[in-house]
């Protein structure tokens, strides 16, 4: 696409601030969606879909088991990745408009029997959360570690995304639901304010993509073995911690 794209920079190149906005972009990006499924979801499910609390909590709780799984697979993906953007910022691309079709699928809950409408929640959550978020989020996070040889300037980057961070979410959960509220509030209100903030998180990670520039080339060694992913997959559900903290995340959502 760009010229510098495919020219390599030099090691000790500099991140500008330019650069590091735009990185900062990136994180806004993921908590806009972050913040709507971890603090509003719920409500929305209950109160508005009418799905008990018990089905939802269910539902999120297992796919917290297919959301572990993907984000080794989505690792694995990106690891292997190799092309004029580098590793990582394809996907950024790659993932920006699916990213926004379906997180608002989410809330375009058909009223339609209980258990289709359980079915309907169960598929969306996990192609968004469990697909294209994952993927999302894993080049995302990755992308820290590729933009720069520099401890200092991979410093700079972590302190940008942990000042982001807070502010996206206090940002998306004060406004939303009052969005929603001004426009009446019913499900119609939620897909039309979920459209907004989806184009508004999709246009913010392709901002990031355009504008940064991985600096961070490592090729693949001669004869070095890559850990398959079934085998990875496998130590994974050996792994008890893991259970640990997916039983741990499920009962926290039954006591939301």
């Amino acid at each position: 696409m760009r010229q510098k794209d495919q020219i390599p920079a030099s090691p000790g190149e500099k991140i500008g601030k330019l650069e590091m906005f735009s990185f900062g972009c990136g994180e806004i990006s993921t908590n806009i969606l972050f913040s709507i499924t971890t603090v509003i979801l719920t409500f929305f499910y209950t109160d508005v879909v009418g799905v008990s609390a018990a089905a939802v909590g269910a539902i999120i709780g297992v796919s917290q088991v297919f959301n572990g799984a993907s984000d080794i697979v989505a690792g694995f993906i990106v690891d292997r990745t190799h092309s004029k953007y580098g590793r990582a910022r394809p996907w950024l691309l790659y993932m920006s408009i699916p990213y926004a079709i379906t997180f608002v699928l989410l809330m375009t809950v058909p009223n339609v029997a209980p258990f289709a409408q359980l079915i309907y929640i169960f598929i969306t959550y996990n192609l968004l959360m469990t697909v294209v978020y994952t993927m999302l989020q894993i080049s995302f996070s990755t992308l820290t570690t590729l933009l720069s040889w520099d401890q200092k300037e991979r410093s700079r980057l972590s302190i940008v995304r942990m000042t982001m961070s807070p502010i996206a979410n206090i940002a998306v959960t004060l406004t939303f639901l009052k969005v929603v509220n001004a426009m009446g509030g019913d499900q119609a209100a939620w897909v039309k304010v979920t459209a907004v903030y989806a184009l508004i998180a999709a246009a913010l990670m392709l901002w990031c993509f355009f504008h940064t520039k991985e600096r961070v080339d490592l090729p693949d060694k001669p004869g070095n073995e890559r850990l398959p992913i079934k085998t990875a997959l496998k130590v994974l559900f050996q792994n008890k911690y893991f259970w640990i903290v997916t039983l741990y995340f499920h009962r926290g959502i039954y006591d939301v």
